[in-house]
């Protein structure tokens, strides 16, 4: 198996980050500018449209924090993990 990309960690940091200013950063470091990122509620194209769902999702769900729950794999130059959003211990 290939090195485990430290790209993941960044893209896991982008969704815990608690200042919205410091997202993008973290979003530069892990994704390709044509990023395509696809999930059962979304489908989205571009850094631009990734960083978006984020604040959308973290606007949604306050406080929640997101963990990888599986390994990864990497086929075909694409990236995939399982991951999950859990409650924080202030979260309503």
């Amino acid at each position: 198996m290939s090195t485990y990309p430290k790209s993941l960690d960044h893209m896991l940091a982008a969704w815990n980050e608690p200042d919205p200013s410091k997202v993008r950063a973290h979003l530069d470091l892990a994704l390709n500018p044509d990023i395509r990122f696809v999930d059962p509620m979304i489908d989205v194209t571009g850094i631009d449209g990734f960083e978006l769902n984020v604040h959308k999702v973290k606007t949604e769900l306050p406080n929640a924090v997101y963990s990888r729950t599986s390994g990864w794999d990497a086929q075909h130059g694409f990236y995939a993990i399982t991951g999950q959003f859990t409650k924080a211990t202030n979260w309503y």
